[in-house]
């Protein structure tokens, strides 16, 4: 399966991505995450792209956006995308502008650290 759904303590779900990730493995993906207890105030979500080789078309991405809005309203208070190819940067970074017009945080990244960092600063 190109698309696997994990959890990290307290509130961090990754989605780990590889080879031709679809529109329904996308869809299929936001449905776990809404049907998961865990989601709720505070949640976060990073995507890790850097083994995907095809994405969903620019269109499906509008859709997949707009099935997304659920996963803010219930309580995701950001989404970080990290993204090594530059096919792969350029769809992610029309996702975050997509969901930018529903007013969620959404960021796109080349490397993990840089990702986390962004989802969990570090208190002062």
């Amino acid at each position: 399966m190109p698309v696997v759904l994990e959890f990290e303590e307290p509130s961090l779900f990754i989605v780990r991505a590889s080879g031709a990730v679809t529109f329904e493995d996308s869809r299929q993906v936001l449905v776990e995450i809404l049907s998961n207890p865990k989601l709720g105030a505070g949640a976060a979500i990073l995507i890790d792209n850097k083994d995907v080789t095809s994405t969903p078309s620019v269109g499906e991405i509008a859709v997949i956006t707009s099935l997304s809005r659920e996963i803010f309203t219930r309580g995701v208070a950001k989404l970080a995308i990290l993204a090594d190819s530059e096919p792969v940067h350029g769809i992610a970074n029309l996702f975050a502008s997509f969901a930018s017009t529903m007013g969620s945080d959404v960021r796109v990244f080349r490397d993990l650290q840089g990702a986390r960092r962004w989802l969990f600063p570090e208190p002062p």
